[in-house]
């Protein structure tokens, strides 16, 4: 018999709580603040939460956004974990199972039932995708994890719980395809699912000694006229006219880059620039842009001609060890003069090698995904030192149905 608790948290706060209770009784690899910090293998512990921290991240994103907002906003969404003191040793389904049930409230905080070892997280930060992951060490047991059986009470507790109709899933494919099934069996009415996968994508990861190992050979890359920096930096030397012009070039950037995704809006792309600005949040977003003091000096009018923002990189999804790439984009009158790898080793540099972010903020990895049918950007990230795993990834959904954000 193997026996699995499902832990239902109500909010991203208590998820986050949750899977700190779950951590002190860990090994290494789900060690989360002072203990990942204390470690002196930081780069095995960002590599080893790579999956995890896409679930993570998502709540430390919804939970930091409940706090910039106001007190009594409540990040819509779900957050459940499984975990069990007695895991299956092999895929095979040659097991009973007995599933409890624990539902938590925000006001056990000191007190969280919880123990043993967690098999899969499932988390909708955003109430329209369900993220599904597990930790690297269980990933052996997805065919396990898969099963209708394991999958049913997942399921029972999101229709019980009464949140948003599941849109989408992603996660390893063999779990969306897995859970969008149980979701589909338990709603009548629901459409059959995509056969056109909406993404198909691969986990990929840098530590800082795969970054540092490649420094020689992005330097290589030449950058004539060109500049790759930090925002901020760009923007602390500019008027507020010359400022906004950046913005604006930003903005245009990110809605090209949004282009496949659905009701995205220019005033939402100025909140994710400005969020970042305002808060004067280093290491967030970097630009590649012309130097206007690059040799060929003022027009014949004693004028500069302005800055061009040539291409962009987004960096979010921030836990204790890790932070991923969420955006990368180069404007197509710039794209062949290889410019992606210098960008994004420049933002991945800044976050796991000395003299960038301060020590207490240096992370142990840096994710990201990409579609293996995308060749430039699997070139550009394994320049960069980037290891791509093998798992395919998907997100899905169902026939005819607005997929949400993601």
């Amino acid at each position: 018999m193997i026996y699995l608790k499902l832990h239902v948290f109500p909010s991203p706060r208590s998820f986050l709580r949750g899977n700190k209770a779950l951590s002190s009784n860990q090994s290494p690899d789900f060690t989360t603040g002072d203990a990942a910090e204390s470690n002196n293998s930081i780069s095995e512990i960002g590599v080893e939460r790579a999956a995890v921290d896409v679930a993570i991240g998502g709540a430390l994103d919804a939970y930091r956004k409940s706090v910039s907002i106001a007190s009594t906003y409540t990040p819509k969404g779900a957050w459940m974990m499984l975990s069990s003191l007695n895991p299956p040793q092999d895929v095979s389904f040659g097991y009973d199972i007995d599933v409890d049930i624990i539902w938590h409230s925000d006001m056990d905080y000191g007190t969280l039932d919880v123990a043993g070892t967690v098999l899969l997280m499932v988390c909708a930060p955003n109430a329209d995708t369900y993220y599904l992951v597990t930790p690297d060490s269980q990933s052996h047991l997805h065919a396990w994890l898969s099963h209708g059986t394991v999958q049913e009470p997942l399921v029972h507790v999101l229709k019980k719980a009464q949140v948003s109709p599941v849109l989408s899933a992603f996660g390893p494919k063999i779990l969306t395809d897995s859970f969008l099934a149980a979701w589909r069996t338990a709603n009548e009415g629901t459409p059959n699912i995509r056969e056109d996968t909406l993404l198909s994508t691969k986990l990929a990861y840098l530590t800082a000694s795969l970054c540092s190992e490649k420094a020689a050979q992005i330097d290589e890359i030449p950058l004539d006229g060109i500049k790759i920096l930090d925002i901020l930096v760009l923007l602390s030397d500019m008027d507020s006219d010359t400022i906004e012009n950046v913005k604006d070039q930003l903005v245009d950037c990110i809605l090209k880059f949004w282009t496949a995704l659905p009701d995205v809006s220019k005033a939402k792309a100025y909140e994710m620039a400005n969020d970042v600005i305002k808060k004067q949040e280093p290491g967030r977003i970097w630009l590649c842009v012309t130097d206007t003091l690059a040799p060929g000096g003022p027009d014949e009018t004693g004028n500069r001609p302005p800055v061009e923002v040539m291409g962009y990189v987004y960096m979010g999804r921030e836990t204790t060890s890790t932070i991923a790439v969420r955006n990368v984009f180069i404007q197509e009158k710039w794209r062949g003069r290889k410019l992606a790898a210098p960008l994004v080793y420049a933002a991945c540099r800044y976050w796991l090698l000395e003299g960038g972010a301060p020590i207490e903020k240096r992370k142990g990895a840096v994710s990201l995904f990409v579609e293996p049918s995308n060749r430039p950007a699997t070139m550009a990230y394994m320049k960069c030192g980037f290891i791509i795993r093998e798992e395919e990834w998907a997100r899905n959904g169902f026939e005819g149905v607005n997929p949400g954000d993601f």
